[in-house]
């Protein structure tokens, strides 16, 4: 327990260093998701594997036996939807 209050400690410390609200982040983490539910299955798909489960787009590909090329404009796609609905 002590070691989870010193690491939420540190979290907070962190966030106030950087100028960030916790409301902002969590509010950017809600229209994230928001924008992955309107997306196709397959986008979906691959940024499950991509991002959260951290495969390499060419892992992906072998596994899977989708052309390297399509994973990679799929990849550049959902940055780019990120991207926007944050306003980066």
């Amino acid at each position: 327990k002590r070691r989870e209050k010193k690491q939420r400690n540190s979290l907070l410390e962190y966030k106030q260093q950087q100028n960030v609200k916790f409301d902002t982040y969590f509010d950017q983490l809600k229209a994230i998701q928001d924008e992955i539910e309107t997306w196709h299955r397959y986008d979906k798909l691959i940024y499950l594997l991509i991002f959260q489960l951290g495969k390499s787009m060419l892992q992906v590909s072998k596994e899977s036996g989708i052309n390297y090329y399509s994973i990679y404009r799929t990849v550049k796609k959902i940055k780019n939807l990120i991207d926007k609905k944050l306003e980066l």
